[in-house]
């Protein structure tokens, strides 16, 4: 006699973006463990890292395009981990997460960063030559100040 096993899909389950990115995670003590985030979804991810977790552990992790986030070990696969988050991730962060390499800190809006970068201004060259030319005179005078110091 043999069963047919029927594998049903979790209608209620949140939609998983496959990552394959680098992230971090912070324990209570605040010391980093570098793993890799395998898919994320709204309510939690799948994480791969050769540091082992307990079931129940809580953290910090750093998603890069996104805030850090609290979250729990909730069951494991060898060295995967599947994690929920405590307040689960909006679904702009979720499209957000792996496009920067930044972790934005929370509360700050990552996508004002792409939109305004930071501007950075130069001296004009003539400046910058000056500044160049006196640094170049200044060292040699040093080292013939010393070699007549030693001399």
């Amino acid at each position: 006699m043999s069963v047919e096993a029927v594998i049903f899909r979790d209608a209620d389950r949140a939609p998983r973006v496959r990552l394959d990115t680098e992230a971090t995670l912070r324990d209570d003590a605040g010391y980093p463990v570098e793993l890799t985030l395998i898919d994320l979804s709204q309510s939690g991810f799948l994480i791969r890292t050769a540091v082992e977790l307990d079931i129940g552990e809580q953290f910090s992790i750093g998603i890069p395009g996104v805030a850090a986030h609290r979250a729990v070990v909730r069951r494991r696969d060898g060295d995967e981990y599947g994690c929920e988050f405590f307040q689960p991730l909006t679904e702009q962060e979720v499209s957000q997460a792996g496009l920067d390499t930044v972790i934005a800190w929370p509360g700050t809006d990552t996508a004002d960063f792409a939109a305004h970068p930071p501007v950075t201004q130069r001296y004009p060259r003539r400046v910058r030559a000056l500044i160049y030319g006196a640094g170049l005179v200044l060292s040699w005078a040093a080292v013939f100040g010393i070699s007549r110091l030693i001399l």
